[in-house]
């Protein structure tokens, strides 16, 4: 059922603003994030290894967020 409605569809950035040139690496940063969390829950990392993992991801994908709020900002304000 979940799967006909879409009931719990996420809304992001994405949603509203389409920046396609970075669609490959929004799609390698959404994976990367689903592989740590999988890691974490499963015990493959301990919580120092986790946070040391988010905080690489953040630096690796900083341009991701910055690129969405200046576009976005560009609407907002």
């Amino acid at each position: 059922m979940q799967e006909t409605y879409n009931l719990n569809a996420p809304v992001t950035a994405a949603n509203f603003v389409q920046l396609p040139e970075l669609s490959p690496k929004l799609t390698e940063a959404t994976d990367k994030a689903h592989e740590i969390v999988y890691r974490y829950i499963m015990g493959e990392i301990t919580m120092d290894e986790y946070d040391k993992e988010v905080n690489d991801f953040i630096n690796k994908y900083k341009e991701i967020k910055d690129a969405y709020n200046a576009e976005i900002k560009k609407y907002v304000n």
